[in-house]
């Protein structure tokens, strides 16, 4: 399986799950490089983890939230809300990430890379546990978890 390969799934918490999974394993060679000194390695693995970050939030906020909020009526206020405030969080934690890896801050990156982890730990959990199966049971019911499923695949 290539590294962005997604396999057939029954559900999108299956789908985006499985996501996750590569995801974290991505940021976690990042991390193991950058303490083992190979900050090139780290900054490529890095950027690689960063750029399927944002594959993945664009396919939550442009094809999930806006399946759920249409089903649920749930826009203002809500889980989908609540997760548009945690990507803004992920990404500013990326950006610095980035930024010190490219050399324009000075200090180490254990924090922030710490912060990073634990936020995405939470977020996720959240997701898989809650909101994803929420999206998966409302797809069902209205017998559109197939058509979901193939935008959300075909975006990863």
């Amino acid at each position: 399986m290539t590294e962005h390969a997604i396999p057939a799934a029954a559900s999108v918490t299956d789908v985006l799950g499985l996501d996750h999974r590569r995801l974290d394993a991505v940021l976690s060679a990042a991390k193991q490089a950058l303490h083992a000194g190979d900050v090139a390695r780290g900054a490529e693995r890095f950027a690689a983890f960063r750029a399927g970050l944002e594959r993945h939030i664009a396919v939550e906020e442009e094809i999930l939230f806006p399946a759920f909020e249409a089903a649920t009526g749930m826009a203002q206020g809500g889980p989908t809300h609540v997760m548009r405030l945690e990507h803004r969080e992920l990404r500013a934690l990326m950006a610095e990430i980035g930024s010190a890896l490219e050399g324009a801050l000075d200090g180490p990156l254990t924090t922030p890379l710490a912060a990073l982890t634990a936020r995405i730990y939470a977020h996720n959990g959240k997701e898989e546990r809650i909101l994803y199966p929420a999206i998966d049971q409302i797809a069902r019911g209205d017998d559109t978890l197939d058509a979901l499923l193939e935008k959300v695949t075909s975006a990863l």
